[in-house]
């Protein structure tokens, strides 16, 4: 397991390091190694090692200074946070493609089906779902919404941006088919008109 510990020299940052480093591979980031208020050079560095874990050891602890830099207090405690966050999103938004009639011969689903051209590849990009059973949305593009057949079948094929991110274990989206059992179940495609 690769792991990230930022605020690596501080006292909490150097003991979860040095914890961490006897049973797994650990890239540490200090103050100068890492600015994280800045969003870019956070996804930038995350995107570069592509860690399984983040730990988040770094703070504006000076409370006195803290009523001074209410800002920087800010920026430090939070914002960063929120950048640490955003960079664990290891998959990178889950994209649509979307395939008039079927993606091969046949709309039931074919081994053939994941390496198929579409007709619009990346015709919308999902919002992540907050919780299991939760609703997870996109906005088709203009090309991709004149791909859906008013009057047969349309294939919307969903994957993740990145294709893996090296923790040894399966990934995958799941979502029920258009023809499961339980109609709650199956996925909707809901169009609004603007």
């Amino acid at each position: 397991m690769r792991i990230a510990v930022v605020g690596a020299r501080g006292q909490l940052g150097a003991a979860v390091a040095e914890a961490c480093g006897a049973a797994h591979e650990t890239v540490t980031f200090t103050r100068a190694d890492l600015d994280t208020t800045d969003d870019a050079a956070v996804a930038a560095a995350m995107a570069r090692v592509r860690p399984n874990a983040i730990v988040n050891a770094s703070a504006y602890t000076n409370v006195d200074g803290a009523e001074d830099e209410p800002v920087t207090a800010l920026k430090v405690n939070a914002l960063a946070v929120r950048a640490l966050a955003r960079a664990a999103e290891t998959h990178g938004a889950a994209l649509v493609d979307v395939q008039t009639g079927g993606l091969s011969a046949s709309t039931s689903l074919q081994t053939s089906d994941f390496q198929a051209a579409a007709t619009v590849p990346q015709g919308a990009s999902l919002s992540a779902a907050n919780a299991n059973g939760a609703w997870s949305e996109g906005v088709l593009t203009a090309a991709a919404a004149a791909a859906v057949s008013k009057t047969g079948a349309t294939q919307f094929r969903i994957y993740f941006q990145f294709d893996d991110n090296d923790d040894g274990r399966p990934d995958y989206v799941g979502f029920y088919s258009g023809d499961n059992a339980t109609a709650a179940n199956r996925p909707q495609l809901v169009v609004r008109y603007q």
